[in-house]
């Protein structure tokens, strides 16, 4: 599919009207999305960046003790607290696509004032763009989605938010693609964070460069997926402006782990096995079980950091053998899950990879001293034909933001788009004078 077609057609659907529904849906994912910015903000490296930051007071910030900054500035720091803990939603083709996109439009929209519904269609065309071209291509391995087509989903999002014409902004931020690999993930270098940033940011950014006008390439894309590997495998994706039933936001994937989404169906496994009576000092060894990608991009054990330890099968499956969850505190670096991970055994079964899905299921196999124990698990919790329920959406929400008026906020975030105005995103108690919701849960990555 041509990119002036894709953004043509998406932008009509929504300007013709987001249901109902689809409109219910993307509040879910808004507030999902801010928790995992206000947990990732406490981060004291985005504190460190934020005091740093253009401090024109346009956009909110999602760190603690820093109000607003510049809205590139804004968008670009609240993606990297987004994505900074994995907790964040996922587009079923993969992408982290709210985390790239929702930064961007919150801190136009707050910046120039628009009332949510305007807030709303820009979120949604955006996540249908970005999530068709996620769609649209098979990234070859060792390239990460972070950055990519996220970029062109938040200058589509800014855009439609606007009231300007997408198509512009869309071609400028895909002749600017940010490229990233998985070697910073499985490392903990947090350095690949920026990479989020980097697509938030030029969602602000490719609206200015077009008023300004620089003009942008027809074929860079095309060009820089080919060079990448990056093989067509849908030419022709589902999205919003081939009818809503065809939507790409509805099908998203809530995390319920702090992990990366290849650990998923192996920490869901974990927790089956360990039920309520395992004692993990009598596990003697343990084998998981999953499809090859996933032992390619995260099979191995961890650096000794808790960004690594994120994208560690073996690490996700002994924390979560250890604390049964792999939650915010859990999944950060224990010496006693570290131990345990170095007698996890990750083996390839190629039944656990399912036609057309990036993301398998996984079985996972302990031998302890009081007998064996096995857990298989297809399709782990959270993806869009295995959901998870807005009860625990919202039980997640109060667990990773903390403090007493949490489920509250949560609750006004769901309705933040059918407001006049988006602002107090971040503030869980309107008379805070810093306007972010801080509580003491541990930030992870130190």
């Amino acid at each position: 599919m041509e990119l002036e077609a894709l953004v043509r057609d998406v932008a009509a659907a929504v300007a013709a009207g987001v249901p109902d529904d689809v409109g219910r849906h993307a509040g879910l994912i808004l507030a999902d999305t801010v928790g995992a910015m206000v947990a990732g903000g406490r981060a004291p490296e985005l504190a460190a960046l934020a005091a740093t930051a253009d401090q024109r007071p346009e956009a909110e910030l999602a760190v603690a003790g820093h109000g607003r900054s510049g809205a590139e500035a804004a968008a670009g720091i609240n993606a990297m607290a987004g994505v900074w803990l994995e907790i964040d939603e996922d587009s079923k083709p993969g992408g982290h696509v709210a985390a790239q996109v929702l930064p961007a439009v919150l801190a136009v929209a707050q910046r120039d004032g628009l009332p949510g519904e305007q807030a709303l269609a820009g979120f949604v065309a955006g996540y249908e763009v970005a999530a068709a071209l996620y769609s649209m291509f098979e990234l070859k391995y060792p390239v990460h989605p972070h950055g990519l087509f996220g970029a062109v989903g938040a200058a589509v999002g800014c855009a439609v938010a606007r009231g300007v014409d997408p198509v512009a902004p869309a071609r400028v931020a895909s002749s600017l693609l940010p490229i990233g690999v998985w070697d910073p993930c499985t490392e903990g270098a947090t350095v690949r964070h920026v990479l989020a940033a980097d697509a938030a940011r030029m969602g602000v950014r490719a609206g200015e460069l077009v008023a300004a006008g620089f003009g942008p390439s027809l074929t860079a894309m095309d060009s820089l997926t080919a060079a990448l590997g990056c093989r067509v495998r849908r030419p022709d994706p589902p999205h919003a402006g081939r009818g809503w039933s065809n939507a790409q936001i509805t099908r998203n994937t809530f995390k319920r782990h702090s992990a990366c989404l290849h650990a998923h169906a192996a920490i869901d496994a974990a927790l089956q096995v360990r039920g309520s009576n395992l004692d993990p000092a009598g596990i003697r060894t343990v084998t998981v079980a999953v499809m090859a990608g996933a032992v390619e991009r995260i099979g191995a054990l961890p650096r000794r950091n808790s960004l690594s330890t994120r994208f560690s099968i073996p690490y996700a499956v002994a924390a979560t053998l250890l604390h049964g969850e792999a939650s915010v505190r859990s999944m950060d670096v224990d010496e006693r899950a570290m131990e345990l991970a170095g007698r996890v055994r990750v083996v390839v079964d190629d039944s656990h990879a399912r036609a057309g899905e990036p993301i398998g299921g996984a079985t996972v196999s302990v031998e302890t001293d009081g007998g064996d124990r096995t857990a298989r698990v297809d399709r782990p919790r959270g993806v869009c034909d295995n959901p998870v329920t807005k009860a625990e959406l919202r039980a997640k929400f109060a667990a990773v933001v903390g403090g007493a008026g949490a489920e509250h906020h949560y609750d006004r975030l769901l309705g933040l788009f059918t407001e006049p105005s988006i602002d107090g995103v971040f503030r869980l108690d309107e008379g805070d004078p810093n306007g972010v919701v801080d509580a003491d849960v541990a930030p992870g990555q130190r």
